[in-house]
This record gives structure tokens, C-alpha cells and sequence, in this order.
């Protein structure tokens, strides 16, 4: 179960966002505008699908499909100052009233910030692969996002994580599925290219530009 709105990690000094700026508004503050992991419909001002993307970075993904997708809801998660600050910019340029941003690290926006069943889709795409192998231990996808991601989805919830890195796709793929929760759209172990209908993201741009391989992987929440 989730934890609730407890600690966060970082001094408060790393954690301010200077609530001066225009685009506040889109911008979650814990324990303020959110004031349990359910209250997501008392934030954007009404109830639906939640979809939400951990670690934006610079791209606009989770804006293209805000737009696509007008009376869905997203959330984006970052713990960038400058990231967050180009991405609420961002929102309000297109002014997207159904996009709201939660700067803070992963573990806690997941653990503390989202409810049980609250998320109808996850996306993971193209997170830092940590590629030398003592930093492995630093990466996103270990069992214990694994069990956060299956608490938070939904039953039928759709996953979604991308990488470029293969032998961090080998690690999605064998952590997620020794969780037992998700099914994988395109068989046990299996991976593919971006699937119909989604945009190409600024990272994967980048590497086939390069000549480097992406891999996407796909699962759905188990229902029963």
C-alpha cells in the first residue's frame, strides 16, 4: 500500500520552486495543492484517466498526448530545477489545463504521491541507463519500482518503457517480469520498435541519428 504524503527527500532549499513564476499553477506541491496520494481529481478539478511520465527531461511526449488526448489527465515527474522550470513554461505556452508537473525524485513521487490502482498508464522512456556496471545499482527499473508500478496502475493499466541501452533493456525485462503482475504485450521477453501511434521522443531522435538501436517494451497491469 501506499505510504501517504511523508517525508521527501532533499533539504527544502533543493526542493523550492519559486512560486513567483506565471506557470505556478501547473505545478503540484505535496501536503498543499495535493492532499493525500487520492486527491488527484481535487487537483486537476475533476475525475479521469491519469496517465503519468517519470522523468520528462526535455522532451514533450506526455504534451503531445495531453493534447491528443483533451479529457484524459497527465502528470509529469521530474527533480530537475531547470527542467521543471522549461516544462511548466512549456504547459502554459500550449496551454494544456490538463497537465500538472511534481518535481521531486521518483521513489517519492511514486511511494508518497500516487494511490493504489490511481494510474491507468505508466511511462518510462529512455531513463539514465547508468551504463558502467558499479553504477547499475543507481538505475530506475529494480524490483522495488517494479512493485510501486504495479501498485499504482490500475487492472488493464498499460507500462510502457523505452531504452537504448541493451543490457538495461535485459534488466527491465527480467525484473519486470519476475514480478508476476504485468503481461507483455508482445510475449515473454520479447521487445519492439516504437509502437503505432506514438510520437518519437527528443532522445530517440538522437540515437538513431547515431545509429543506435531503441527498444520499447509494453505491458498491461494484470487484472486478476
Amino acid at each position: 500500500m501506499h505510504r501517504g504524503l511523508g517525508p521527501f527527500a532533499g533539504s527544502e532549499e533543493d526542493r523550492l520552486i519559486d512560486t513567483s513564476w506565471p506557470e505556478e499553477r501547473f505545478l503540484v506541491r505535496p501536503g498543499v495543492d495535493l492532499r493525500g496520494p487520492g486527491d488527484w481529481g481535487t487537483v486537476f478539478g475533476r475525475k479521469g484517466e491519469l496517465s503519468v511520465e517519470i522523468g520528462y527531461g526535455k522532451d514533450e511526449f506526455l504534451l503531445e498526448l495531453a493534447e491528443a488526448r483533451p479529457d484524459g489527465l497527465f502528470l509529469g515527474i521530474d527533480f530537475s530545477r531547470p527542467r521543471t522550470r522549461s516544462y511548466l513554461r512549456k504547459i502554459a505556452k500550449r496551454r494544456l489545463e490538463n497537465v500538472r508537473v511534481l518535481y521531486e525524485h521518483a521513489a517519492n513521487a511514486i511511494g508518497y504521491c500516487l494511490g493504489d490502482q490511481a494510474v491507468s498508464e505508466l511511462f518510462v522512456l529512455f531513463p539514465d541507463p547508468w551504463p558502467k556496471e558499479r553504477h547499475a545499482r543507481n538505475r530506475l527499473v529494480r524490483p522495488w519500482f517494479a512493485r510501486e508500478a504495479a501498485r499504482v496502475l490500475e487492472p488493464g493499466g498499460r507500462f510502457t518503457l523505452a531504452t537504448d541501452h541493451p543490457p538495461y533493456r535485459d534488466q527491465m525485462i527480467e525484473v519486470i517480469e519476475a514480478n508476476g503482475a504485468f503481461t507483455n504485450l508482445r510475449g515473454p521477453g520479447n521487445f519492439g520498435p516504437r509502437p503505432e501511434g506514438f510520437d518519437e521522443t527528443i532522445f530517440e531522435r538522437r540515437w538513431v541519428d547515431q545509429g543506435r538501436d531503441v527498444f520499447y517494451l509494453q505491458y498491461t497491469r494484470v487484472t486478476a
